[in-house]
């Protein structure tokens, strides 16, 4: 069966069409699909529209990761010209997915073709036709010699032959399909011509068939989906595993194809089920990268961006649900309850485990042995108490203790461990059981919660009252340290932390209870935000959302009466949106002091006893937290009509807003950058990061400068702090007076020590925030794309100046950009490029990518 070429096919509609993939490119912004898993990109812009949508080569997804919704509905007009053709070559295609890929004159190049010799074979269905209609002038390259009725000999059907091609040169409207033996012939695009009705652009749509036209010959697809605390598989979760993979054989008839097995790159459950379907040889798995580094290789990795967009995205593409989960976890409940809102059928399996997703234990311990013999009523909540980590030794050293004594003056920091170099006298809670040939870690912590319980229950010293003061300190509201030699690795003080949550809980230590929730002795917090928020809670949310409930913020200590105040009630209103996200967040934490002015959730558990109001939200608020973007009249009418400056914490959401001189700037213009920087709309926080090393310094900061100087005079420069270009763009805005915003990365800093355990009073940290001790600071490692996300989420839109390959902190904030819908314009310097422009009309409105050369 040969290759169909139709001149002029589409010609007659060309506006209507035109106009059609406007509104999806309106919808789904273009972007370049990613190669491989080595961050390569495709020089050409692209977008889809139908049930699917072609993401990369590891093949397509039902969500859109940029916007993480699912894609745009295949236009009527374009429908009507690609279904037809479909049905007369292949009785029964459905149109299920259309490409618009955007070619430029600017992409030719004399010694390879813009779009390479490939095969389609990302779809299900590989005897569908593939159907393009190319509006434009450009050429279609075929590997191999087609002879006149469009046949190529089956010898070439499946190799590449870069000696022998066939070239057709294709007008305004013109009709290809690849059907029949040719469907997966190896093919390409080649130079884009000018043309009267594009100019120098060429646009192609290609229409598709992704699934096999026969149900039987349609893949199971499974998600694999668990708890990130779960290390290891149990028999429970291995065996529900083992029957999805022979799902496919107890169906009449049988299913041909091996089900597909989708799942995610978290540490924990998904890392161990890898580890298990390598070892069960298991053919077709596709491991889907959920932000996280270092994924591991061993099957084929979809890139999807960062959560939720993945997990959605998994969860769509499956039929079944295998999922593994202690039933508080947040992923997995998330995963649950999105599974069942798409009306699929879940396989759960109930795993024994207590830990939470931050991997402490919940309040009540598992008691070994016995109840103790009284149990009062608890009327003490665990966030009501202070703050308890568990900490190394190594990383805040022995300050407060000497020989004889274990723990500071006002018991703030304890220490936990059998003694050491250090010379710390032993803890009298230290865990008598050493780790050895005979114990793993697990298995003495595990003893230590045995032998401590009868401690515990028979108030026995030492260790009783050594607990009893670490409890009362935390039902206090105080922060208390357990300093041991374990940390970030689990540590017998994890139980010793669970057990004074017990005894503060059943009443074991002395406290002051909480005032009724209409009391007028409480705090009153007030939370609402944008309407039209949409995925869920950004990480950076929940953080600030829980230092209001916890009261560790380092700007926002809430005070009622001039007191600090932990422990507030919270209003928030029955909207969709923001609101109703924190709903689920509250709920998530089993926070219990809540009014909800309007309905209560309908998933509210039965221990959690919020109430409802119809008074208005603002009534009787002493604090209000706002979630806006300085556009939303709803959430603003709220900040005015609140009218307290001083009590009102907003946490902005900025719209991004980005302009591009027109015409663009061509590569030997001397002031492109320039022109890019004026066209910046005045009072746009413009975010400048990229590489730290440059071939040309001097031409790096010079381009950059050029570009900060022609800035409106009232922009704000966002920055990471870091060396390169971040410092530029910072040396050229105080030179010019902007505005700067400067967000380090708080990276892992170890102490210089003598010694004897003491800090070198001649060391200070890079950076340590102004209300942590020296000893304090250990930040955490992912310290750089926590920036990054920082960095984003408080500017309009991003510029990077970036070396190919040369920074991946620049590539993880672009990346994060294009998922919050944060405009950029990337600047990518690469030696031996070409300048390669892929802007249109459309892109004041859509992710930017422009790529620049350095000169020699």
């Amino acid at each position: 069966m040969p290759i169909i070429i139709k001149p002029g096919y589409a010609k007659k509609v060309r506006g209507e069409i035109l106009s059609a993939i406007e509104g999806v490119i309106s919808e789904a912004p273009l972007y370049q699909a990613a190669v491989g898993d080595r961050g390569g990109k495709m020089r050409y812009s692209m977008t889809n529209c139908g049930l699917y949508g072609w993401w990369s080569t590891q093949g397509y997804t039902k969500i859109n990761p940029i916007t993480n919704k699912r894609w745009p509905v295949i236009p009527q007009a374009i429908a009507n010209l690609i279904q037809p053709i479909g049905e007369k070559v292949y009785p029964g295609f459905q149109l299920e997915t259309v490409s618009i890929d955007v070619f430029d004159m600017d992409m030719n190049r004399p010694d390879k073709p813009i779009l390479n010799f490939h095969q389609d074979t990302s779809e299900r269905n590989k005897q569908a036709p593939i159907i393009s209609i190319s509006f434009g002038a450009g050429t279609l390259i075929v590997a191999g010699q087609v002879d006149g009725q469009g046949r190529i000999p089956a010898a070439q059907l499946r190799r590449i032959n870069r000696t022998i091609t066939t070239k057709y040169d294709l007008t305004d409207g013109d009709l290809v399909v690849l059907y029949g033996d040719e469907r997966l012939c190896f093919y390409g695009a080649g130079r884009v011509s000018e043309s009267a009705e594009l100019g120098n652009k060429r646009i192609c749509l290609t229409g598709r068939m992704v699934n096999p036209l026969n149900q039987e010959d349609k893949p199971i697809i499974f998600s694999f989906v668990g708890n990130q605390s779960i290390e290891s598989l149990t028999p429970p979760i291995t065996e529900k595993m083992d029957e999805a993979m022979t799902y496919r054989k107890t169906l009449n008839p049988p299913k041909k194809e091996p089900s597909e097995i989708l799942v995610g790159s978290k540490p924990g459950f998904d890392r161990a089920t890898i580890t298990y379907l390598r070892d069960k040889r298991y053919p077709r798995v596709f491991t889907y990268n959920m932000g996280d580094e270092n994924v591991p290789r061993t099957f084929p990795v979809r890139n999807a961006g960062t959560e939720p967009a993945p997990l959605m995205e998994m969860l769509e593409q499956s039929d079944y649900l295998v999922l593994a989960t202690n039933g508080t976890e947040k992923r997995s409940q998330f995963a649950k309850q999105y599974f069942e809102g798409l009306g699929k059928e879940i396989w759960e399996v109930v795993v024994e485990d207590e830990r939470t997703d931050e991997g402490e234990p919940e309040s009540t311990p598992e008691v070994p042995d016995e109840e103790p013999p009284e149990k009062p009523e608890p009327n003490r909540r665990p966030n009501s108490v202070g703050y308890c980590q568990v900490t190394n030794i190594r990383n805040t050293g022995s300050e407060g203790f000497s020989s004889t004594e274990w723990h500071n003056a006002d018991y703030s920091r304890v220490y936990i461990g059998r003694g050491g170099s250090q010379g710390i006298a032993r803890s009298p809670l230290h865990n008598p059981y050493p780790i050895g040939k005979n114990a793993t870690r697990e298995q003495v912590i595990d003893k230590f919660k045995k032998y401590s319980w009868p401690l515990i229950r028979d108030e026995i010293a030492p260790f009783y009252p050594g607990l009893f003061n670490i409890a009362s300190l935390l039902a206090q509201g105080q922060s208390v340290e357990l300093v041991c030699h374990c940390a970030p690795l689990a540590c017998h003080g994890d139980i010793i932390h669970k057990a004074a949550l017990w005894m503060i809980e059943n009443n074991r230590v002395p406290f002051e209870p909480d005032g009724p929730i209409d009391g007028d002795g409480r705090l009153h917090v007030g939370m609402a935000g944008l309407s039209d928020l949409i995925g869920n809670l950004t990480p950076r949310m929940e953080l600030e959302i829980e230092t209001l409930l916890e009261n560790k913020h380092r700007k926002w200590y809430l005070k009622l009466n001039g007191v600090p105040t932990r422990n507030p009630v919270i209003h928030i209103r029955d909207n969709p949106g923001f609101d109703k996200f924190v709903q689920q967040y509250l709920i998530s934490q089993k926070y219990q002091d809540v009014v909800v002015h309007g309905n209560l959730p309908a998933n509210l558990p039965n221990e959690l006893n919020w109430t409802t109001s119809t008074e208005p939200l603002l009534t009787k608020l002493n604090y209000l937290f706002a979630q806006w973007d300085a556009i939303n009249t709803d959430v603003g009418g709220l900040i005015q009509q609140f009218n307290k400056p001083n009590e009102t914490l907003v946490a902005y959401v900025r719209k991004p807003r980005i302009n591009l001189p027109d015409p663009i700037p061509r590569l030997d213009d001397p002031q492109r950058f320039a022109k890019y920087g004026a066209a910046v709309p005045p009072g746009t926080y413009v975010a400048v990061i990229g590489s730290r090393k440059f071939r040309s310094a001097a031409w790096a900061k010079g381009a950059i400068t050029q570009f900060i100087n022609a800035l409106p005079g009232d922009c704000t420069i966002v920055s990471g702090g870091a060396k390169g270009a971040d410092t530029y763009a910072e040396d050229a805005a105080k030179a010019r007076g902007l505005p700067i915003v400067v967000h380090p990365a708080n990276w892992v800093q170890t102490p210089k020590r003598f010694a004897n355990g003491q800090i070198d009073p001649s060391w200070s940290p890079k950076f340590i925030p102004p209300d942590r001790r020296i000893e304090d600071s250990n930040e955490r490692s992912n310290a750089g794309p926590e920036r990054n996300k920082v960095i984003v989420d408080e500017s309009h839109c991003l510029y990077g100046f970036i070396v190919r390959g040369g920074s991946s902190g620049s590539e993880d904030a672009t990346q994060y950009a294009a998922l919050k819908d944060k405009h950029n314009l990337e600047m990518l310097f690469e030696e031996g490029a070409e300048e390669v422009a892929k802007i249109n009309s459309q892109r004041g409105r859509m992710n930017l990518f422009f790529y620049d050369e350095e000169p020699n």
